[in-house]
Protein backbone atom coordinates (compact mmCIF):
# COMPACT_ATOMS: atom_id res chain seq x y z
CA UNK A 1 0.00 0.00 0.00
CA UNK A 2 1.31 3.48 -0.72
CA UNK A 3 1.74 6.47 1.07
CA UNK A 4 -0.77 8.79 0.66
CA UNK A 5 0.58 11.95 2.22
CA UNK A 6 4.37 13.22 2.94
CA UNK A 7 5.36 13.30 6.28
CA UNK A 8 4.63 16.11 8.80
CA UNK A 9 8.27 17.81 9.76
CA UNK A 10 8.45 18.66 13.17
CA UNK A 11 10.10 22.58 13.90
CA UNK A 12 13.53 21.83 14.97
CA UNK A 13 13.95 21.91 18.37
CA UNK A 14 17.08 22.18 20.77
CA UNK A 15 15.51 21.20 24.04
CA UNK A 16 13.14 17.98 25.79
CA UNK A 17 10.72 20.42 27.84
CA UNK A 18 9.96 21.62 24.35
CA UNK A 19 9.06 18.42 22.84
CA UNK A 20 7.41 17.64 25.86
CA UNK A 21 5.17 20.85 26.07
CA UNK A 22 4.25 20.49 22.21
CA UNK A 23 3.29 17.18 22.72
CA UNK A 24 1.00 17.52 25.96
CA UNK A 25 -0.54 20.63 24.22
CA UNK A 26 -1.11 18.59 21.48
CA UNK A 27 -2.45 15.69 23.89
CA UNK A 28 -5.29 18.04 24.81
CA UNK A 29 -7.06 16.74 21.67
CA UNK A 30 -7.39 13.41 22.84
CA UNK A 31 -8.62 14.78 26.29
CA UNK A 32 -11.36 16.14 24.28
CA UNK A 33 -12.03 13.52 21.70
CA UNK A 34 -11.31 10.56 23.70
CA UNK A 35 -12.58 11.38 26.92
CA UNK A 36 -15.10 13.65 27.17
CA UNK A 37 -16.75 13.14 23.56
CA UNK A 38 -16.68 8.91 24.12
CA UNK A 39 -15.81 8.01 27.59
CA UNK A 40 -17.72 10.16 29.75
CA UNK A 41 -20.80 8.76 28.17
CA UNK A 42 -20.19 5.73 30.39
CA UNK A 43 -20.64 8.62 33.45
CA UNK A 44 -24.09 9.55 31.81
CA UNK A 45 -25.45 5.73 30.86
CA UNK A 46 -27.99 5.21 34.66
CA UNK A 47 -29.26 8.73 34.25
CA UNK A 48 -29.72 8.60 30.53
CA UNK A 49 -31.36 4.86 30.47
CA UNK A 50 -33.59 6.12 33.13
CA UNK A 51 -34.98 9.50 32.00
CA UNK A 52 -35.44 8.36 28.28
CA UNK A 53 -36.56 4.72 29.46
CA UNK A 54 -33.62 3.14 27.48
CA UNK A 55 -32.74 -0.77 27.64
CA UNK A 56 -28.97 -1.80 27.61
CA UNK A 57 -29.30 -2.54 23.93
CA UNK A 58 -29.41 1.22 22.94
CA UNK A 59 -27.43 2.15 25.36
CA UNK A 60 -24.59 0.45 23.49
CA UNK A 61 -26.33 1.10 20.36
CA UNK A 62 -24.74 5.19 20.71
CA UNK A 63 -21.76 3.58 21.55
CA UNK A 64 -21.66 1.85 18.60
CA UNK A 65 -22.87 4.79 16.41
CA UNK A 66 -20.47 6.76 17.72
CA UNK A 67 -18.04 3.99 16.64
CA UNK A 68 -19.44 3.78 13.16
CA UNK A 69 -18.83 7.55 13.39
CA UNK A 70 -15.38 7.01 14.46
CA UNK A 71 -14.36 4.59 11.46
CA UNK A 72 -16.17 7.10 8.93
CA UNK A 73 -13.99 9.49 9.95
CA UNK A 74 -11.08 7.18 10.25
CA UNK A 75 -11.65 6.62 6.54
CA UNK A 76 -11.64 10.03 5.72
CA UNK A 77 -8.65 10.95 7.18
CA UNK A 78 -7.11 8.05 5.11
CA UNK A 79 -8.91 9.67 2.28
CA UNK A 80 -8.20 12.91 2.52
CA UNK A 81 -4.44 12.60 3.52
CA UNK A 82 -2.78 13.14 0.43
CA UNK A 83 -4.77 16.40 0.03
CA UNK A 84 -5.92 17.91 3.18
CA UNK A 85 -3.31 19.76 5.54
CA UNK A 86 -3.04 17.49 8.82
CA UNK A 87 -3.50 20.36 10.44
CA UNK A 88 -6.73 21.81 9.02
CA UNK A 89 -8.53 18.00 9.79
CA UNK A 90 -7.11 17.92 13.19
CA UNK A 91 -9.04 21.56 13.57
CA UNK A 92 -12.04 20.88 12.03
CA UNK A 93 -12.19 17.53 13.58
CA UNK A 94 -12.00 19.31 17.36
CA UNK A 95 -14.63 22.27 16.28
CA UNK A 96 -16.98 19.53 15.04
CA UNK A 97 -16.75 17.24 18.33
CA UNK A 98 -17.47 20.17 20.28
CA UNK A 99 -19.96 21.77 18.64
CA UNK A 100 -21.87 17.75 18.23
CA UNK A 101 -21.48 17.57 22.32
CA UNK A 102 -22.97 21.00 22.71
CA UNK A 103 -26.02 19.88 20.61
CA UNK A 104 -26.65 16.68 22.45
CA UNK A 105 -27.92 18.54 25.45
CA UNK A 106 -30.87 19.95 23.24
CA UNK A 107 -32.15 17.05 21.23
CA UNK A 108 -35.10 14.89 22.18
CA UNK A 109 -35.38 11.63 20.23
CA UNK A 110 -32.94 8.70 20.21
CA UNK A 111 -32.85 8.61 17.00
CA UNK A 112 -30.97 12.32 16.48
CA UNK A 113 -28.91 11.51 19.41
CA UNK A 114 -28.07 8.26 17.64
CA UNK A 115 -27.28 10.87 14.52
CA UNK A 116 -25.04 13.79 17.01
CA UNK A 117 -23.19 10.22 18.31
CA UNK A 118 -21.96 9.70 15.02
CA UNK A 119 -20.80 13.25 14.72
CA UNK A 120 -19.06 13.50 17.33
CA UNK A 121 -17.32 9.61 15.93
CA UNK A 122 -16.61 11.93 12.80
CA UNK A 123 -14.78 14.85 15.03
CA UNK A 124 -13.21 12.65 17.29
CA UNK A 125 -11.56 10.55 14.57
CA UNK A 126 -10.29 13.18 12.28
CA UNK A 127 -9.21 15.00 15.27
CA UNK A 128 -6.89 11.91 17.09
CA UNK A 129 -5.76 10.15 13.77
CA UNK A 130 -4.50 13.32 12.60
CA UNK A 131 -3.29 14.17 16.05
CA UNK A 132 -1.33 11.08 16.47
CA UNK A 133 0.63 11.74 12.90
CA UNK A 134 1.75 14.85 14.07
CA UNK A 135 3.14 14.10 17.36
CA UNK A 136 5.20 11.15 15.71
CA UNK A 137 7.29 13.73 14.50
CA UNK A 138 7.81 15.52 17.39
CA UNK A 139 11.71 14.75 18.48
CA UNK A 140 14.00 12.44 17.75
CA UNK A 141 13.78 8.64 17.54
CA UNK A 142 14.98 8.39 21.55
CA UNK A 143 12.65 11.02 22.65
CA UNK A 144 9.53 10.27 20.44
CA UNK A 145 8.10 7.53 22.83
CA UNK A 146 7.23 9.40 25.11
CA UNK A 147 6.00 11.99 23.00
CA UNK A 148 3.86 9.55 21.70
CA UNK A 149 2.86 8.00 25.03
CA UNK A 150 2.33 11.93 26.83
CA UNK A 151 -0.61 12.37 23.25
CA UNK A 152 -2.27 9.26 24.10
CA UNK A 153 -2.25 9.89 27.79
CA UNK A 154 -3.78 13.23 27.82
CA UNK A 155 -7.25 11.69 27.78
CA UNK A 156 -6.45 11.19 31.69
CA UNK A 157 -7.39 14.68 32.09
CA UNK A 158 -10.66 14.73 30.71
CA UNK A 159 -11.37 11.55 32.38
CA UNK A 160 -10.48 13.81 35.56
CA UNK A 161 -12.17 16.46 35.29
CA UNK A 162 -15.71 14.45 34.12
CA UNK A 163 -15.19 12.13 36.82
CA UNK A 164 -15.56 15.23 39.82
CA UNK A 165 -18.11 16.59 37.95
CA UNK A 166 -20.90 14.32 36.47
CA UNK A 167 -21.49 12.19 39.21
CA UNK A 168 -22.27 14.95 41.57
CA UNK A 169 -24.01 16.96 39.10
CA UNK A 170 -26.26 14.15 38.51
CA UNK A 171 -26.89 13.38 42.08
CA UNK A 172 -27.61 16.82 43.00
CA UNK A 173 -30.29 17.61 40.28
CA UNK A 174 -31.16 14.56 39.09
CA UNK A 175 -31.39 11.74 36.13
CA UNK A 176 -33.08 14.53 33.75
CA UNK A 177 -29.69 17.24 34.24
CA UNK A 178 -27.83 14.45 31.78
CA UNK A 179 -28.17 17.30 29.12
CA UNK A 180 -26.48 20.12 31.62
CA UNK A 181 -23.48 17.39 31.67
CA UNK A 182 -23.36 17.74 28.13
CA UNK A 183 -22.98 21.58 27.97
CA UNK A 184 -20.73 21.40 30.13
CA UNK A 185 -18.67 18.52 28.48
CA UNK A 186 -19.22 20.39 25.33
CA UNK A 187 -17.80 23.42 26.90
CA UNK A 188 -14.53 21.45 28.41
CA UNK A 189 -13.92 20.49 24.52
CA UNK A 190 -14.05 24.42 23.17
CA UNK A 191 -11.08 24.85 25.99
CA UNK A 192 -8.97 22.25 25.27
CA UNK A 193 -9.26 22.86 21.78
CA UNK A 194 -7.14 26.27 21.68
CA UNK A 195 -4.06 24.85 22.79
CA UNK A 196 -3.66 21.94 20.74
CA UNK A 197 -4.59 23.94 17.91
CA UNK A 198 -1.68 25.90 18.80
CA UNK A 199 0.57 23.25 18.83
CA UNK A 200 -0.39 21.75 15.61
CA UNK A 201 0.34 25.19 14.06
CA UNK A 202 4.61 24.56 15.20
CA UNK A 203 4.22 21.96 12.78
CA UNK A 204 4.33 22.17 9.20
CA UNK A 205 3.70 20.08 6.64
CA UNK A 206 6.29 19.85 3.95
CA UNK A 207 5.42 18.10 -0.03
CA UNK A 208 8.50 16.16 -1.06
CA UNK A 209 8.68 16.84 -4.82
CA UNK A 210 7.80 13.38 -6.80
CA UNK A 211 8.26 11.17 -3.50
CA UNK A 212 9.03 7.43 -4.60
CA UNK A 213 5.71 4.93 -3.37
CA UNK A 214 6.73 3.46 -0.36
CA UNK A 215 4.64 0.09 0.01
CA UNK A 216 4.38 -2.00 2.75
CA UNK A 217 2.53 -5.11 3.83
CA UNK A 218 -0.45 -5.80 6.02
CA UNK A 219 0.37 -9.36 6.57
CA UNK A 220 3.64 -8.24 8.56
CA UNK A 221 1.40 -6.66 10.57
CA UNK A 222 -1.82 -8.70 10.80
CA UNK A 223 -1.59 -10.19 14.37
CA UNK A 224 -0.91 -6.70 15.46
CA UNK A 225 -4.08 -5.44 13.55
CA UNK A 226 -6.30 -8.40 14.66
CA UNK A 227 -5.02 -7.70 18.70
CA UNK A 228 -6.44 -4.11 17.79
CA UNK A 229 -9.61 -4.93 16.56
CA UNK A 230 -10.41 -7.59 19.43
CA UNK A 231 -9.07 -4.58 22.10
CA UNK A 232 -11.24 -2.03 20.38
CA UNK A 233 -14.08 -4.50 20.96
CA UNK A 234 -13.73 -5.18 24.46
CA UNK A 235 -12.60 -2.88 26.29
CA UNK A 236 -15.45 0.01 25.18
CA UNK A 237 -17.43 -2.97 26.62
CA UNK A 238 -15.98 -1.37 30.37
CA UNK A 239 -16.23 2.35 29.91
CA UNK A 240 -20.18 1.98 28.41
CA UNK A 241 -20.80 -0.16 31.49
CA UNK A 242 -18.88 0.50 34.02
CA UNK A 243 -20.34 3.19 35.82
CA UNK A 244 -24.02 1.27 35.55
CA UNK A 245 -22.48 -1.66 36.90
CA UNK A 246 -21.79 0.34 40.52
CA UNK A 247 -24.89 1.80 40.37
CA UNK A 248 -26.98 -0.99 39.73
CA UNK A 249 -25.31 -2.53 43.26
CA UNK A 250 -25.93 0.21 44.91
CA UNK A 251 -23.01 2.56 44.72
CA UNK A 252 -23.05 6.09 45.90
CA UNK A 253 -21.99 9.38 43.33
CA UNK A 254 -18.75 9.66 45.84
CA UNK A 255 -17.75 5.91 44.76
CA UNK A 256 -18.42 6.73 41.24
CA UNK A 257 -16.41 9.42 41.18
CA UNK A 258 -13.35 8.16 43.48
CA UNK A 259 -13.45 5.43 40.68
CA UNK A 260 -13.53 7.14 37.74
CA UNK A 261 -11.09 9.62 38.68
CA UNK A 262 -8.43 7.17 39.62
CA UNK A 263 -9.02 6.09 35.97
CA UNK A 264 -8.15 9.00 34.93
CA UNK A 265 -4.77 9.78 37.52
CA UNK A 266 -3.74 6.07 36.12
CA UNK A 267 -4.31 7.33 32.40
CA UNK A 268 -2.10 10.58 33.42
CA UNK A 269 0.67 8.42 35.67
CA UNK A 270 0.45 5.73 32.39
CA UNK A 271 3.46 7.93 30.29
CA UNK A 272 5.88 7.34 33.10
CA UNK A 273 4.76 3.96 34.09
CA UNK A 274 5.07 2.50 30.83
CA UNK A 275 8.34 4.97 29.56
CA UNK A 276 10.82 1.87 29.50
CA UNK A 277 8.86 -0.90 27.64
CA UNK A 278 7.78 2.00 25.34
CA UNK A 279 11.41 2.80 24.46
CA UNK A 280 12.87 -0.33 24.63
CA UNK A 281 10.43 -2.96 24.17
CA UNK A 282 10.59 -4.86 21.09
CA UNK A 283 8.21 -7.28 18.65
CA UNK A 284 4.84 -7.71 20.63
CA UNK A 285 5.78 -7.40 23.98
CA UNK A 286 4.40 -3.85 24.71
CA UNK A 287 1.63 -4.51 22.49
CA UNK A 288 0.55 -7.69 24.67
CA UNK A 289 1.27 -6.51 28.15
CA UNK A 290 -0.75 -3.60 28.09
CA UNK A 291 -3.15 -5.81 26.81
CA UNK A 292 -2.92 -8.12 29.73
CA UNK A 293 -2.82 -5.79 32.26
CA UNK A 294 -6.07 -3.73 30.82
CA UNK A 295 -7.78 -7.80 30.94
CA UNK A 296 -6.63 -8.01 34.81
CA UNK A 297 -8.69 -4.32 35.46
CA UNK A 298 -11.59 -5.60 33.69
CA UNK A 299 -12.00 -8.71 35.26
CA UNK A 300 -11.47 -7.05 38.84
CA UNK A 301 -15.21 -6.12 39.00
CA UNK A 302 -16.69 -9.78 38.83
CA UNK A 303 -15.44 -10.12 41.78
CA UNK A 304 -17.62 -7.49 43.36
CA UNK A 305 -18.44 -3.67 43.40
CA UNK A 306 -16.82 -2.64 46.81
CA UNK A 307 -15.23 0.80 46.10
CA UNK A 308 -11.41 -0.77 46.83
CA UNK A 309 -11.96 -3.19 44.47
CA UNK A 310 -13.43 -1.12 41.46
CA UNK A 311 -10.34 1.95 42.48
CA UNK A 312 -8.17 -1.11 41.78
CA UNK A 313 -10.16 -2.21 38.68
CA UNK A 314 -9.83 1.65 37.26
CA UNK A 315 -5.91 1.80 37.84
CA UNK A 316 -4.91 -0.84 36.12
CA UNK A 317 -7.53 -0.28 33.42
CA UNK A 318 -6.24 3.27 33.55
CA UNK A 319 -2.88 2.82 33.71
CA UNK A 320 -3.18 0.41 30.08
CA UNK A 321 -6.16 1.80 28.25
CA UNK A 322 -3.86 3.69 25.92
CA UNK A 323 -0.90 1.89 25.65
CA UNK A 324 -1.55 -0.16 22.73
CA UNK A 325 -2.14 2.51 20.74
CA UNK A 326 0.64 4.13 21.80
CA UNK A 327 2.97 1.17 21.51
CA UNK A 328 2.01 0.88 17.57
CA UNK A 329 2.98 4.35 17.05
CA UNK A 330 6.25 3.62 18.51
CA UNK A 331 6.20 0.53 16.47
CA UNK A 332 5.54 1.75 13.27
CA UNK A 333 7.77 4.94 13.68
CA UNK A 334 10.34 2.51 14.88
CA UNK A 335 9.48 -0.51 11.98
CA UNK A 336 7.89 1.35 8.89
CA UNK A 337 9.28 4.29 6.71
CA UNK A 338 8.51 7.46 6.98
CA UNK A 339 5.95 7.73 3.80
CA UNK A 340 4.38 5.17 4.86
CA UNK A 341 3.69 6.09 8.85
CA UNK A 342 0.71 8.00 8.22
CA UNK A 343 -1.10 5.31 6.00
CA UNK A 344 -0.33 2.45 8.78
CA UNK A 345 -1.59 4.48 11.76
CA UNK A 346 -4.93 4.99 10.09
CA UNK A 347 -4.90 1.30 8.76
CA UNK A 348 -4.38 0.66 12.80
CA UNK A 349 -7.48 3.51 13.92
CA UNK A 350 -9.45 1.67 10.97
CA UNK A 351 -9.50 -2.07 12.44
CA UNK A 352 -10.09 -0.73 15.89
CA UNK A 353 -12.54 1.36 14.79
CA UNK A 354 -14.57 -1.67 13.54
CA UNK A 355 -13.80 -3.72 16.96
CA UNK A 356 -15.78 -0.48 18.98
CA UNK A 357 -18.63 -1.03 16.54
CA UNK A 358 -19.25 -4.17 17.35
CA UNK A 359 -18.41 -3.79 21.16
CA UNK A 360 -21.09 -1.82 22.74
CA UNK A 361 -24.13 -3.27 20.86
CA UNK A 362 -23.37 -7.01 21.07
CA UNK A 363 -22.28 -6.45 25.02
CA UNK A 364 -25.15 -4.38 25.21
CA UNK A 365 -27.47 -7.06 23.97
CA UNK A 366 -25.64 -10.02 26.06
CA UNK A 367 -26.71 -7.84 29.00
CA UNK A 368 -30.13 -7.56 27.88
CA UNK A 369 -30.88 -11.12 26.91
CA UNK A 370 -29.11 -12.41 29.81
CA UNK A 371 -30.58 -10.05 32.56
CA UNK A 372 -27.40 -8.76 33.84
CA UNK A 373 -23.86 -7.21 33.03
CA UNK A 374 -21.94 -10.18 34.26
CA UNK A 375 -21.93 -12.11 30.21
CA UNK A 376 -21.46 -8.70 28.94
CA UNK A 377 -17.98 -7.96 30.80
CA UNK A 378 -17.47 -12.09 31.00
CA UNK A 379 -17.23 -11.69 27.24
CA UNK A 380 -15.19 -8.48 27.16
CA UNK A 381 -12.42 -10.33 29.64
CA UNK A 382 -12.54 -12.97 27.22
CA UNK A 383 -11.97 -10.89 24.04
CA UNK A 384 -8.68 -9.14 25.75
CA UNK A 385 -7.52 -12.01 26.50
CA UNK A 386 -7.83 -13.45 22.92
CA UNK A 387 -6.51 -9.90 21.96
CA UNK A 388 -3.52 -10.74 24.14
CA UNK A 389 -2.64 -13.66 22.61
CA UNK A 390 -2.56 -12.12 19.35
CA UNK A 391 -0.30 -9.55 19.78
CA UNK A 392 2.19 -12.06 21.25
CA UNK A 393 2.59 -13.61 17.36
CA UNK A 394 3.80 -10.19 16.09
CA UNK A 395 7.41 -10.47 15.35
CA UNK A 396 9.94 -7.36 15.09
CA UNK A 397 10.20 -6.02 11.84
CA UNK A 398 13.37 -5.01 10.16
CA UNK A 399 13.72 -1.36 10.26
CA UNK A 400 12.89 0.56 7.20
CA UNK A 401 14.72 3.45 6.04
Amino acid sequence: MAALTPPVVAVPVRRDGHDLRLAGALALAPMAVTCIARFAYGLLVPAMRADLGWSFTQAGAMNTANALGYLVGTLLSLRMADRVDARRSFRVGLWLSAAALIATALMPTFELLLALRTLVGIGSALAFVSGAALVTRIGSRERAPLAIAVYFSGAGAGIVVSGAMVPWLLATQGDAAWRHAWLGLGALCVLGAAPSIWAAGRLHSARAAQRAAAPWRMRTIAPSLTAHALFGAAYIAYMTFVVSWMAARGSSPCAVATVWVALGVAVIASPLLWRRPLREGRGPWPLAASIGVLAIGSALPLLGAATPVMVVSAALVGSAIMLPAASSGTFVRRCVSAPAIDTTLATYSVVFSIGQCLGPIVSGAIADASGALHAALITSLLLLTAAAAAACLQRELVPQA
